[in-house]
């Protein structure tokens, strides 16, 4: 290995059987992040508890910013798909996988730490032409 060392962690996996492949792929550490739904909060408390074999973290994506504090005990990480500046203005939010970004949300973020999510999904279904119009929602 060369002079410097570096860990890689991907926090946006969307099932268990994916943190073998990461694994497989060299990250040291990964986070599930689970669909908000009835009974997810005792799932993702109960996988914390397991032992792995990399650093897990296991967290909730959720639609509505306004219920972030109800379920932030004891969830490693919370997660927002849209609603952009309602969830950069929250400082419990942990990530948010805008579908939109600009400078103002971007330093509202920082200043918050929110961590911007990039969701290759969108990218790799994307027609050539389509590619540029969703690289240009996040730059």
């Amino acid at each position: 290995m060369g002079r410097y060392s570096m860990e890689f962690f991907d926090l946006g996996l969307r099932s268990v059987g994916a943190l073998g492949a990461a694994k497989r792929m060299g990250f040291s550490g990964a986070g599930v992040i689970l669909d908000f739904k009835a009974g997810v909060l005792e799932e993702a408390r109960s996988l914390q508890a397991k032992k792995w074999d990399m650093d897990v973290a296991f967290g909730v994506e959720m639609r509505d910013v306004r219920k972030v504090q109800a379920v932030r005990r004891g969830i490693e990480i919370i997660a927002i798909r849209g609603q952009e500046r309602e969830a950069v203005e929250n400082p419990g939010v942990d990530i948010l996988f805008p579908g939109e970004m600009d400078h103002v949300m971007a330093r509202l973020a920082r200043k918050n730490s929110v961590a911007v999510g990039f969701d290759f999904n969108p990218l790799l279904h994307a027609s050539k032409r389509g590619r540029g119009d969703v690289l240009g929602n996040y730059f």
